[in-house]
């Protein structure tokens, strides 16, 4: 199967896919891929992925930022070896990593049933965690105070070198005279002074040995021996105290052994898992689902392993029992269709997303390769014998479930020999049933296809003008190998490809004639039919988009009649309380018999609750700030911007561009003065509801900030905003948006009656 992975180029396929693995235990597990034959399992993995890839959509995704191989850890204390602070502090890690994992799986609002059923195997270790981090530090130094024994050695030691550093110091202020250097050195673990050479018979002490020019000593004194001594063996007892704390740490760590090693399996794989989402997601992937015979159906396919912007996608279909042969010219993509199908199989089968629109595939029991030039010298193979090898194993050892791509079947030798050889081949594989992909430039396995119902025919595209190759797959009929348009680019000269063409054309047999005629014809038909269907498409995508346009106005537009609605009755209703307050004044100063004031208080009432006429004004005079009414809507808005004869009025929030016959003049903006003695509450106008569908980032993200501060003036508590699914960039935005604002309590996808994926609910503090 490694002679496969490498002609397949799958191997490199898993290292790309490696470099998204967080730790080393991931990446492994991704390298060491190998294909599966349960339909179960396979069903599970790409159901594992397909679940994770829903979370990365939507941002609720989990990480793996801090988890190690702790498995040569587990190994020393499996024999009572201690293991380092910084080793311990691992195992905490991990079992953190993990407690993030499950916590996001648990409050995704992606259904992940075989997520979950992972996760379940889980046993954390917080006990353990507890008990580490009782002892040792962020730093993976142990505690001062990780036990009272450490605890009295580490004063007893500080009080030892507070006591050293007086002596030591005292020493040297009566001694400079004598001294080489008043600094502080350190020989043997003892700490000493310099002495001159001179005196070092002059004062007691122990001599460590001299300075390198040999002028001077490095001196303990005897006043420090005593010290140094009780120091050292403090220190001693420190580093005994420590490692029996590494060692019951350790030990606890053995009894944990089985867990952690079972935890640390679930991380790789949980960690394999996220990195085969991310790269699905990265490359637009889909997971295929399992057919239950022979049928490849894959859609809009693209080789895994090529430049994103210049591969072309194409769609295959193969039934249940065809072979499918591929003809066309030298580096046309022949080869790249056989890849291409293998690698979604294997890719499938292997837990990994292909690049598609969508995808059905068989399961294999083996793939078989024969393809590219595989000569060699070593075993004196020619390029045709080692052809021969590896048909001679295909023929031998396939099945009727075996995957077989032959590359260039036939050629090498011969063409009628070579052709024979093929054809034989064939029925072989046809009688065996095995899948069967063929590419071939020989113009009678070719004839041969034609006359075989179960062989399926296609071939690559050939651009005649620019003589180049499309790429494009064309089902129903053979590719010619266009060797001699080809060899036109390479400055051949035109009478010999003048002669070329006509000699061609003599060689070619009556019936070949005829088939090549049909061919000609067949092609132009289904290229017609290809721009008819591109057509189709198109027209089918404008008339999605305006469906979906239509509905996004109908839907706003209903938000505006209920947004007018509800600003009418919140009106009326402040209207009323401004009339109720005028009418208590009004029976005061009639109380007082001030009939003057009371007359005036009278006309106020009138204006208040009588109905508000619209006024008239020539239009041409309008200007920015006055109010007006946009015709065939109810509520009032105010003008923002003129031009001419457009108009950008701000309609509860929304700009609405229009023109200046649309408008009715209804007054210019004005300030209600407020009366020393009336206290009128304002009702909240605060939207609890944004819709941002069509707009882009830029023109997206002012609104946003604006409906969050208005949700939050009018004491809104929670709000939708409405960003559709589309590509994903406007919704990521948002989130992104939200998520920095410290107001925000938090955010989660809003109900399907409230717009599912496609709006977010907001929770304000």
């Amino acid at each position: 199967m490694n002679n496969v992975y490498k002609s397949l180029e799958f191997d490199v396929l898993l290292d790309q896919l490696s470099q998204r693995a967080a730790f080393s235990l991931g990446k492994a597990l991704i390298l060491d891929l190998k294909p599966s034959f349960s339909t179960l399992e396979i069903n599970r993995q790409l159901a594992l992925v397909s679940e994770v890839m829903a979370m990365e959509m939507i941002m609720e995704h989990y990480e793996i930022s801090s988890a190690s191989d702790i498995s040569h850890s587990l190994d020393k204390v499996s024999k009572d070896m201690f293991v380092t602070g910084l080793e311990l502090l691992k195992v905490v890690d991990n079992n953190n990593s993990l407690k993030e994992i499950i916590n996001k799986i648990k409050h995704t609002e992606i259904d992940t049933p075989n997520l979950s059923d992972i996760v379940s195997s889980i046993v954390l270790t917080d006990h353990l965690s507890e008990f580490i981090t009782s002892k040792i530090n962020s730093y993976g130094e142990m505690k001062d105070d990780a036990t009272i024994q450490l605890k009295q050695l580490k004063k007893q030691l500080s009080t030892l070198n507070d006591q050293f550093n007086q002596t030591i110091n005292d020493f040297i202020k009566r001694n400079q005279s004598i001294l080489a250097d008043t600094i502080i050195s350190e020989r043997n673990n003892r700490k000493v002074v310099l002495l001159n050479n001179n005196y070092k018979n002059s004062v007691k002490g122990i001599i460590h040995g001299e300075s390198q020019s040999g002028l001077s000593v490095y001196f303990e004194p005897e006043a420090l021996i005593k010290l140094n001594n009780e120091i050292q063996t403090v220190a001693f007892m420190i580093e005994e105290e420590i490692t029996s704390i590494l060692l019951s740490l350790a030990q606890a760590v053995k009894k944990e052994q089985y867990v952690l090693k079972a935890n640390l399996d679930v991380l790789a794989e949980l960690d394999k898992i996220l990195a085969l989402a991310k790269w699905g997601n990265a490359h637009d992937a889909i997971t295929a689902s399992i057919s239950s015979d022979h049928e490849i159906i894959l859609e809009a396919v693209a080789h895994p392993l090529i430049d994103p912007k210049v591969v072309v996608k194409n769609t295959y279909t193969i039934k249940h029992g065809q072979i499918l042969i591929v003809s066309g010219p030298n580096t046309g993509g022949k080869t790249v269709t056989l890849k291409t199908i293998a690698l979604s199989i294997l890719m499938s089968m292997c837990g990994i997303p292909i690049i598609a629109s969508s995808a059905s595939i068989p399961i294999v029991d083996n793939i078989f390769v024969d393809l590219g030039d595989e000569q060699s010298v070593m075993a004196s193979l020619s390029t045709f014998s080692s052809h021969l090898v590896r048909l001679a194993d295909i023929v031998n050892h396939v099945t009727k479930d075996s995957l077989v791509l032959l590359d260039e079947l036939g050629s090498g030798t011969d063409p009628k020999e070579g052709q024979a050889l093929a054809v034989a081949t064939l029925e072989h594989l046809r009688n065996t049933q095995a899948i069967t992909l063929v590419t071939t430039h020989l113009s009678g396995l070719k004839t041969y296809a034609q006359h075989s119902d179960d062989i399926l025919l296609a071939s690559v595209e050939f651009d005649q003008e620019k003589l180049m190759p499309t790429y494009r797959f064309i089902e129903g009929f053979a590719g010619q190998s266009n060797a001699l348009e080809i060899a036109q680019k390479y400055k051949f000269p035109k009478a010999l490809i003048d002669r070329a063409m006509q000699l061609k054309d003599e060689l070619l047999s009556d019936e070949e004639k005829t088939i090549k005629n049909l061919e000609e014809k067949e092609k132009e038909i289904l290229i017609k039919q290809r721009h008819i269907e591109e057509r189709m498409k198109q027209l089918e995508a404008r008339e999605h988009d305006f469906e979906a346009k239509l509905k996004d106005d109908e839907a706003l537009g209903s938000r505006i009649v209920e947004a007018a609605k509800k600003e009418a009755r919140e009106y009326i209703q402040m209207k009323q309380v401004e009339a109720d307050v005028l009418y208590d004044k009004l029976l005061d100063q009639h109380r007082e018999l001030n009939l003057n004031k009371a007359s005036e208080i009278i006309k106020t009432i009138d204006r208040t609750v009588t109905k508000e006429t619209t006024k008239k004004r020539n239009n041409n005079t309008l200007k920015v700030s006055d109010q007006v009414r946009i015709d065939g809507m109810q509520h009032v808005g105010e003008v923002i911007e003129l031009s001419g004869n457009n108009v950008v009025v701000n309609v509860n929030g929304m700009m609405m561009k229009t023109k200046l016959n649309k408008l009715e003049y209804v007054g210019a903006k004005t300030k209600v003065a407020k009366s020393k003695n009336i206290k009128v509450k304002n009702i909240s106008k605060a939207k609890s509801e944004i819709n941002l569908i069509g707009l882009t980032v830029y023109e997206a993200m002012p609104l946003l900030d604006k409906f969050i501060d208005n949700a939050l003036v009018g004491k809104l508590s929670q709000v939708i905003v409405i960003h559709g699914m589309g590509t994903g960039v406007l919704r990521k935005a948002v989130l992104e948006r939200l998520k920095k604002n410290s107001r925000v309590l938090d955010t989660k996808t809003a109900p399907q009656s409230s717009g599912g994926l496609g709006a977010t609910l907001v929770n304000l503090k």
